[in-house]
């Protein structure tokens, strides 16, 4: 009987089962390694974390594509890709720059009222309301 693995050769031996029938140790082979499976995915799950993400085939097509290109697989390149944009560095700008050009804003727009029309001066309140929230969520 010729083994694959020295740790299938001992289960067979434990077991008690070198020498008998080719279904029997087809069996033992099969729960041996529905049994070594469990325990490998078990120990990568406690070492690893998964995240799953599901694709319309459109989506996943063009990502197969891209992948093809790069001689990767769709996994590795989904990875790859998320691991490079989770790296790359969010760069907020300088909140105190951007309060003080909201003053200069509204100082504008007090201006703008008095000597401009009213829509020159919705405007610019536009623009600075869009900037308030922006600052806010930073």
């Amino acid at each position: 009987m010729k083994a694959k693995s020295n740790k299938l050769y001992q289960f067979l031996k434990d077991n008690d089962l070198i020498g008998k029938s080719k279904e029997e140790i087809k069996e033992a082979k099969l729960k041996h390694r529905k049994e070594y499976l469990r325990v490998w995915h078990k120990e990568k799950r406690e070492q690893t974390k998964d995240i799953r993400i599901r694709f319309s085939p459109l989506e996943f097509s063009e990502i197969k594509q891209k992948a093809n290109l790069l001689n990767l697989s769709p996994t590795m390149y989904s990875k790859l890709a998320i691991l490079q944009e989770n790296q790359s560095e969010i760069k907020i700008p300088n909140k105190a720059v951007l309060q003080e050009l909201v003053q200069k804003l509204g100082i504008l727009g007090m201006t703008v009222l008095r000597k401009c029309p009213l829509e020159i001066y919705e405007e610019i309140e536009k623009i600075e309301n869009i900037l308030i929230e922006y600052i806010s969520e930073k």
